[in-house]
């Protein structure tokens, strides 16, 4: 469908407020110039009372941004009430309009900047106080910090989530009673989670609003069995590193993990040995696997699941912060792509290979030996 623009606010000196939202259907509203119908100044002509062109056929978007420059469609100008034809507009569309919250007074600045600023400091009072009373505060107030993390996901993209896992999991007993008046006590990566928010909220940079996909300059095929880990690299610069096969046996413990688990340490397992070849700062390394569950916690930044009671980690997480902090510090883009297991099939060949060590002489070499 046609973008659809709802100037709010708009007059001469003054900055319009603009809705940009998306409704079933496929239409879309973005910050584009209103398309309204031509005033009689404009025209070549003034169409005459009862002619056709008097009142030209609108479409959609057109209608919406006339009706809210003559006051709506019950009220002539000048007579609807404040936001009137705003509110008229979006409960035709389907939303619901808290007229405690709204804000449709004209104004001389961009109110959202001056908002984002606010609830920064609002967020650093909040935490401080959670910070200050970890031992013993309320759900509510966790909650309350949780919630203004996630809020900013928009802005500074998967690390909200991967840095809010642990202060999750601190309101299961809240979200399991109802009862967000419950006293909480905040440890561990929880803490650790909640000081990296108060240390680096100001200084984390925000994400492009378009970002680019670069072709990637080393591509690797990863799989992982029950017994080993293994990734080839299969694109790469240098003809010395194309071909390099990465593999390590997996421990007792390992062996009980879950197939995901295992592809995840796979990933970062290979990641951390091309780092070690290979210069890769400013490049793009894409990790090729088979695990549909995988990509998503790729894509959604870390999963609550598999969380180990021995040590009280959160195992698909760590393994994915493991793999964006090797990222982080070699300079380089990470991304998975999934495919299906036929065209990993190599990688999968490698990771059941499984080396005996059962080394011997043929029966030449003994005799000579003997």
């Amino acid at each position: 469908g046609a973008p659809w623009t709802l100037p709010l606010c708009a007059a001469r000196d003054r900055w319009p407020n603009v809705f940009h939202f998306r409704i079933p259907g496929g239409r879309q509203f973005s910050p584009s110039a209103p398309r309204c119908p031509p005033s009689a100044s404009e025209s070549s002509r003034r169409p005459r009372r009862g002619d056709p062109q008097a009142r030209p056929v609108l479409g959609p978007h057109q209608q919406c941004a006339y009706r809210l420059r003559r006051g709506g469609r019950r009220h002539g100008r000048g007579h609807a009430p404040a936001g009137g034809a705003a509110v008229e507009v979006l409960t035709d569309i389907g939303f619901l309009v808290n007229p405690v919250k709204q804000n449709l007074n004209m104004e001389t600045r961009l109110v959202a900047l001056g908002f984002l600023l606010k609830r920064v400091t609002k967020f650093l009072e909040t935490a401080g106080e959670v910070r200050a009373h970890h031992q013993n505060t309320t759900a509510r107030d966790v909650a309350k910090v949780v919630g203004q993390v996630l809020a900013c996901k928009l802005s500074h993209g998967l690390v909200c989530k991967l840095r809010s896992r642990y202060l999750t999991r601190c309101l299961i007993p809240a979200a399991a009673t109802r009862n967000y008046s419950v006293r909480v006590a905040i440890r561990g990566r929880a803490l650790a989670e909640l000081d990296f928010w108060i240390e680096n909220l100001r200084t984390i940079a925000p994400r492009p609003m378009q970002s680019h996909t670069r072709r990637a300059d080393y591509v690797i095929d990863c799989d992982a069995s029950d017994s080993a880990l293994a990734g080839i690299v299969m694109r790469a610069p240098d003809d010395g590193l194309r071909g390099l096969e990465i593999r390590r046996m997996l421990t007792a413990r390992e062996r009980r993990w879950s197939s995901t688990l295992r592809e995840m340490t796979g990933y970062a397992l290979t990641t951390r040995t091309l780092a070690q070849r290979a210069q890769l700062r400013g490049t793009v390394v894409e990790i090729v696997g088979d695990s549909k569950c995988a990509e998503i916690i790729f894509r959604k930044g870390g999963s609550q699941a598999a969380f180990d009671d021995e040590t009280g980690d959160l195992l698909l997480l760590e393994a994915l912060l493991d793999i964006f902090g090797d990222a982080a510090r070699e300079g380089l883009e990470v991304r998975l792509r999934w495919v299906p297991r036929a065209l990993v099939q190599h990688a999968d060949d490698l990771s059941k290979y499984e080396d005996r060590y059962d080394y011997g002489l043929t029966p030449y070499w003994r005799r000579r030996v003997l």
